[in-house]
């Protein structure tokens, strides 16, 4: 269900049911039967960030609309991205409201034509003055942007499909979490406010599935526990040995299960 907490409502009714007078088990009572969809967590995380400069944002898909859809408004583009130096070999992506990466992708892109965005305001103010971000929210896109490219660059490789990507997850989330926690004392306003909009969202589901995510890191011989140690001294601080007792059991119960099920 694509809905939080109607999936935390069937989860638990499931489990319930599973478990009901030991009529069926579950490997380590269930705490791995509930996984989320990692780019879909990136995804709405990611659009609570761009929820922050929505005002610039519009801006910026009506320059990249303006020009996309008129041949002659592109010509005239291309003209003064030539006059400013620029690489004109590269296009603009459309924003599509389904895919928040679709949106960083058209940020990009405008912001690579920045100036020569702005010599054609100056050459046609009459159509672009309205439609144009001011310099502060063009600063406020350009942050914001530095700050998605991790999470666009994540959503990539955790979605390739000539590889594996199940231990890759667990570090790629530890390093989502410590920028969003870098971010929070950032002495930017906008950062600040889109780290905290982000972190609220981004913590409901790490909670819940940060487990299963370092058991498949876990299980990569050439992490093991080393990483997941690394990373809970970095987030729990004097707290770390009692998760990572904690791991460590669920590791040992998971063991026991495959042993036990094992002809």
């Amino acid at each position: 269900l694509d809905n939080e907490s109607n999936n935390l409502v069937v989860v638990t009714d499931l489990i319930d049911d599973l478990t009901e007078n030991g009529n069926a088990s579950l490997v380590c009572d269930g705490a791995f039967f509930h996984i989320r969809c990692a780019c879909h967590i990136l995804n709405l995380v990611a659009r609570d960030g761009l929820a922050v400069i929505n005002k610039a944002l519009g801006k910026m898909k009506s320059l990249a609309l303006t020009v996309k859809g008129s041949p002659l408004q592109w010509e005239e583009l291309i003209k003064c991205a030539r006059e400013c130096g620029l690489d004109t070999s590269k296009g603009i992506q459309l924003d599509v409201a389904t895919r928040w990466n679709s949106t960083y992708l058209m940020l990009r892109d405008v912001l690579h034509y920045k100036p020569a965005f702005l010599r054609l305001k100056t050459a046609n103010r009459n159509k672009y003055k309205q439609i144009s971000p001011t310099d502060d929210e063009w600063k406020m896109v350009v942050t914001v942007s530095q700050c998605l490219k991790k999470f666009y660059d994540l959503t990539v490789l955790l979605s390739g499909t000539s590889y594996p990507t199940a231990y890759l997850f667990y570090r790629g989330f530890c390093e989502i979490k410590e920028l969003l926690d870098k971010w929070s004392y950032s002495p930017d306003l906008i950062i600040r406010e889109m780290a905290k909009s982000m972190s609220e969202k981004f913590e409901k589901y790490w909670t819940s599935s940060n487990t299963a995510l370092a058991v498949a890191c876990f299980l990569d011989p050439r992490y093991k526990h080393k990483l997941v140690e690394y990373y809970m001294r970095k987030f729990y601080g004097d707290y770390f040995q009692i998760k990572l007792d904690e791991f460590i059991s669920v590791l040992k119960d998971l063991y026991k299960s495959h042993a036990t099920s094992t002809p």
